[in-house]
């Protein structure tokens, strides 16, 4: 059975994208990061949570995190309407945390020395909790 060319492309970025993560420099908030995500849970207020991907919870598999405008973006997004705000920026020594709203809440925590990142999305009825890695470019 032949594979599909595309998925094998994308396969094979992720597994770029995840090797250049592992040896990636400590993360100081400054660089323009690339961040792929992955897995993806959804619970809801009657305590049902299930696992799903990142796209069928409204998460973009690709985002940009651009620090100096002080935005996330939506990397396939070319009309340049997915983006939202970060609102806050900590940066510890592990550690840099994001949040922002967007008819959500949400909040990304992303390791400063390995990329690995995850984000949380809620409002009073549900959350979602995707993990992913991140990466400078």
């Amino acid at each position: 059975m032949k594979k599909p060319i595309g998925v094998i492309a994308l396969l094979a970025g992720v597994v770029l994208t995840i090797s250049r993560v592992s040896v990636a420099d400590d993360f100081d908030g400054s660089e323009l990061l690339l961040c792929a995500t992955g897995q993806a849970q959804t619970c809801t207020r009657d305590g049902k949570c299930v696992f799903s991907s990142p796209e069928a919870v409204g998460v973009p598999a690709f985002v940009e995190i651009e620090f100096e405008q002080g935005q996330i973006s939506d990397t396939t997004d070319v009309a340049g309407e997915r983006k939202s705000t970060i609102d806050h920026k900590k940066i510890t020594d592990n550690e840099i945390v994001l949040y922002g709203y967007q008819g959500y809440a949400w909040s990304m925590v992303i390791s400063r020395s390995n990329g690995r990142m995850t984000l949380t999305v809620s409002n009073e009825d549900e959350g979602f909790v995707v993990f992913g890695a991140c990466t400078a470019i």
